[in-house]
């Protein structure tokens, strides 16, 4: 029997983990994952990008957080897209697909709308950019679909997803 309430918490996201309740102790969780996309968004060629930045004194930062980061951030959940994490000039998303909702079984579907959404963002971005010679954005965009739910683990309170999905996104 489990009792650390780390290897319950575990099991519990990983759908591993059996438990046997009476009536009244049982809640209403949400469905399980059974299948998931995962969206890479990259800036392409930040490294050049920065440098132009610092040559004019402007901050790179805040260009790629006020131009891709925060405009996209506020779109995401009109997917029922998340994050799963950002890596440097790179934003990476999942959608998820639960078990019993077949009303949400169209991820592939959400996530291409996300990524059309995110550039259209970007283009409204670039022209206002191009006004004031600030530089062009390009984004490059991966989308992978699994058949399967994703593999979570902790680091604190903050749940890190697992799937080869991930890497694939990347390569695309």
């Amino acid at each position: 029997l489990a009792t650390d309430e780390k290897a319950l918490t575990l099991s519990r996201e990983n759908n591993t983990l059996y438990e046997f309740l009476l009536p009244q102790e049982q809640v209403s969780d949400k469905a399980p994952i059974i299948n998931h996309v995962v969206i890479k968004a990259d800036v392409r060629g930040s490294t050049d990008i920065t440098h132009q930045m610092i040559e004019r004194g402007l901050n790179p930062a805040s260009y790629f957080s006020l131009n891709f980061f925060d405009p996209i951030s506020a779109i995401i959940s009109e997917y029922g897209a998340s994050k799963i994490f950002i890596e440097g000039d790179a934003l990476i998303l999942s959608l998820f697909e639960h078990k019993n909702m077949p009303g949400g079984w169209y991820s592939v579907a959400r996530a291409c709308g996300l990524a059309l959404n995110m550039l259209m963002i970007i283009q409204r971005y670039n022209e206002k950019s191009r006004k004031y010679h600030l530089p062009i954005l390009e984004l490059g965009i991966g989308i992978v679909y699994r058949e399967d739910a994703p593999t979570f683990l902790f680091d604190g309170n903050n749940r890190i997803m697992i799937s080869s999905a991930i890497n694939l996104a990347d390569r695309l």
